[in-house]
């Protein structure tokens, strides 16, 4: 979190994003110390202390070392370009209609935290601005996105907000792999399901408890003309 809020600090010189984040880890805590203890950013420079203060060296060590791990995916090329920046004017946006679009190959599994980060920068902007015209969410594969964070907990919040989410999936067991005990909420907060004919037993059951029991009376015709219920 302190190297998060150091890096604000630097957003005029173009370094306020996550590969940034990456290199000032990558300095080793001999540079670090310094550099954040003297941070513009109070509130970063008081975390750091805090953090020195409450923990080991070797579970920093430890901690440095899972980020980097985790980080990795910004020391690409491209993926550090395309993050390192938005030209958006998101004010601009709140007076015209637009499409935003995002797209990431589902077989790129290394690219689910970007477009999980991404999908919250899109909650984040439409509950920021109120914009002249409703705003629709149609998230297709919603599971390949990777796990957006308090999604569920959104659900009833979108929609008091007037904000529609469309969303769809293969199988309930990718919301469950992706979203564990929260994948519930998905199939319970809609308030319109399409469901497909199902390829398994399970799904095929699943949708049957879902849809319930029904009594109803058919009433037929038989040869001789009379009326059989």
């Amino acid at each position: 979190t302190a190297l998060i809020l150091h890096s604000f600090s630097e957003r005029n010189n173009g370094s306020c994003h996550i590969a940034f984040v990456l290199d000032l880890l990558g300095k080793g805590a001999a540079q670090l110390a310094p550099m954040l203890r003297r941070s513009e950013v109070a509130i970063a420079a008081k975390l750091y202390e805090a953090f020195i203060e409450n923990s080991a060296e070797n579970q920093r060590s430890s901690i440095a070392a899972g980020l980097l791990s985790r980080l990795s995916i910004w020391n690409a090329p491209r993926i550090r370009e395309l993050t390192r920046t938005t030209d958006l004017d998101f004010e601009a946006l709140q007076e015209n209609l637009f499409t935003w679009y995002i797209a990431v190959q589902a077989d790129r599994f290394e690219l689910k935290p970007i477009s999980a980060l991404m999908f919250n920068s899109v909650f984040l902007v439409i509950r920021k601005y109120k914009f002249k015209h409703p705003f629709k969410i149609l998230a297709d594969e919603l599971p390949n996105q990777g796990r957006v964070s308090d999604l569920a907990q959104r659900l009833t919040i979108l929609r008091h907000d007037g904000i529609s989410l469309t969303f769809g999936c293969q199988d309930y067991k990718q919301l469950e792999n992706v979203y564990g005990s929260e994948a519930p909420l998905f199939a319970s907060q809609p308030a319109i399901k399409i469901i497909f004919p199902p390829n398994d037993l399970e799904a095929a059951e699943r949708t049957s408890r879902a849809l319930g029991m029904k009594e109803g009376r058919i009433t037929s015709v038989t040869s001789s003309g009379q009326l059989i219920e």
